[in-house]
């Protein structure tokens, strides 16, 4: 396949949503599909050298988001280079500028669009709420929803990296299928048969770690991640104990904060900021570790905890619902809830054994390989494809008439609106965002036109009664139907006792009994009104003698 990645952050940014892109890149290529990456410029003043196929787009760097770039949401460069190459699949990894002009790309190439939700926005909106204020973080939360939303439904193939991120997707009112897939690792960096232990022992003789117990935290430096968190619980410990220490690797936006707060407990002895580190050397930090922490909450997943463990280091986090897949309580790791507790678990496991725990940790990262994610993500591109090229999608159900609604289907290139009881959408699970095949909407469609015949043929019986033959004759002429249509319509009739060969026969004969017409001239008139010599001998057992004397 030709594939594009579009991201807003990537290489050598240092955050989730670069990590993850570059490592699907790398397993999509190393299968043998050529990668187109769309992303922002490089940082003023950046050494790093791109690989192949990448198009960088120019961004203005946000400050507030500390190495965030805004680009524009278009690229006349970009697009002729990507019309070029021929691509099956648009990935979009965030939601503006690239990830608008990935939409824009997919919509003008008649692509299918492929969209993962990394980012929990409502947990950011203090960026934009500087004053702090309600009904500005409700406002915020309320549009986060909305646009989340519109992104979601409007992407041919939906993927989120936990279960918990789905339900809230699903709670902003997400109705098509969203595939759960945690990012992969490439977990050989961090094993510690890998290590380079020249480099760690450089690391612990820089910051003075050695014959220390050694927490790390290593990620963005931000309100969100609640560093300030940890900070607090460390000054517990430190009444305690005094042979810890804690290295903090990163940099963002509340960096000089957290070296305030630190200075305010006077914890420089005990908390160290490195400031961030290439990504190459992210593995070394953490062997010179003896424990992995974080109290942040707003992880859709938690790409450090697993880095952390398949380094071999255990891990404390403040419970979250996104990271019960990834840590198991007591076995690769603890949870905790407030300070207090963070404080009493550091120094717990300063006096335990922490072999049993470290080896769980790193058993734990296998299902969280490079290569198990690249064969569920490369499943889900299958499915893009396939889905974008045949299948429907609902757009919307309406109130219709007579206990009806009217369903709109749309694909590729076609559009479909069909009137259905309220009975067939629930047969069919039909609502906003299902995708149906086409022999699907096909059997829809042919019962629509079922039901436009059924209602015809209420309208006749209302003036009289027909026989099934008259009745199917009628509706051939009208030229609206499938013969199918009718026959289905014509037993619908039947089942439901409105047209009756039988008694429309009896109720003949005994009308034609009382006028005085002879038996053998009224079942001839049956008999070209299409009732069957069957129909017409069992009428004539009830048709006695007696009668036709009479």
């Amino acid at each position: 396949m030709n594939i594009a990645l579009f991201s807003d952050t990537y290489l050598p940014d240092i955050n989730g949503v670069a990590t993850s892109t570059y490592i699907l890149r790398n397993a999509l290529v190393r299968h043998g599909h050529r990668v187109i990456v769309v992303t922002t410029e490089l940082p003023e003043g950046s050494h790093y050298v791109d690989h192949e196929d990448i198009i960088r787009i120019p961004g203005i760097e946000l400050k507030k988001l500390y190495g965030y770039r805004a680009s524009g949401f278009y690229s006349f460069k970009g697009m002729k280079e990507l019309r070029e190459i021929g691509l099956d699949v648009i990935h979009v990894q965030q939601e503006f500028g690239i990830g608008i002009f990935g939409r824009i790309v997919g919509k003008a190439l008649n692509l299918p669009i492929v969209y993962t939700y990394h980012t929990m926005y409502e947990d950011y909106t203090h960026y934009v709420n500087i004053a702090n204020l309600e009904m500005a973080d409700n406002f915020m939360k309320g549009l986060v929803s909305k646009i989340s939303r519109a992104y979601g439904n409007n992407a041919t193939e939906l993927i989120v990296p936990s279960e918990k991120t789905k339900e809230v997707l699903e709670r902003y009112g997400i109705e098509k299928e969203i595939h759960v897939i945690a990012t992969g690792l490439e977990l050989a960096a961090f094993d510690p048969a890998n290590m380079d232990k020249e480099k760690v022992s450089k690391i612990k003789d820089m910051y003075h770690l050695n014959g220390f117990f050694t927490l790390i935290f290593l990620g963005r430096i931000a309100k969100e991640k609640s560093v300030d968190f940890i900070i607090r619980a460390i000054s517990l410990v430190v009444e305690k104990r005094k042979d810890i220490r804690l290295l903090i690797v990163g940099g963002g936006p509340s960096l000089e904060e957290y070296k305030d707060l630190v200075h305010t407990l006077n914890l420089e002895e005990y908390v160290i900021f490195t400031g961030p580190q290439p990504s190459q050397e992210v593995p070394h930090f953490y062997h010179a570790a003896d424990c992995f922490v974080s109290a942040s909450i707003t992880e859709t997943q938690g790409l450090t905890y697993i880095e952390a463990m398949a380094s071999e280091l255990p891990v404390i986090a403040r419970y979250d619902k996104n990271l019960e897949d990834t840590i198991i309580d007591q076995y690769n790791g603890y949870f905790i809830e407030n300070e207090e507790q963070l404080a009493q678990k550091v120094l717990q496991m300063m006096e335990m054994d922490l072999h049993e725990l470290a080896k769980h940790a790193l058993e734990s990262t296998k299902p969280f390989s490079s290569e198990v994610f690249y064969e569920k993500v490369i499943k889900v591109y299958e499915q893009a494809i396939m889905h974008h090229q045949f299948c429907y999608h609902v757009t919307s159900i309406k109130n219709g008439l007579n206990d009806t609604s009217i369903v709109s289907f749309k694909s590729s290139d076609d559009a479909v609106v069909v009137e259905l009881p309220h009975s067939k959408i629930e047969e069919y699970g039909l609502k906003k965002g299902v995708i149906l095949q086409p022999d699907q909407l096909n059997e829809i469609r042919d019962y629509e036109g079922v039901v436009q015949s059924y209602h015809r043929a209420l309208k006749y019986l209302a003036i009289r009664d027909y026989t099934e033959k008259e009745m199917k004759n009628k509706l051939i002429k009208l030229e609206l139907y499938s013969l199918n249509q009718i026959e289905k319509t014509i037993s619908l009739l039947k089942e439901r006792g409105l047209i009756n060969d039988l008694d429309y026969a009896s109720q003949y004969l005994e009308r034609a009994a009382r006028s005085g017409e002879g038996i053998h001239k009224a079942t001839l008139k049956l008999k070209r009104r299409g009732i069957s010599d069957e129909v017409i001998d069992q009428c004539q057992e009830l048709y006695s003698d007696e009668l036709a004397y009479e």
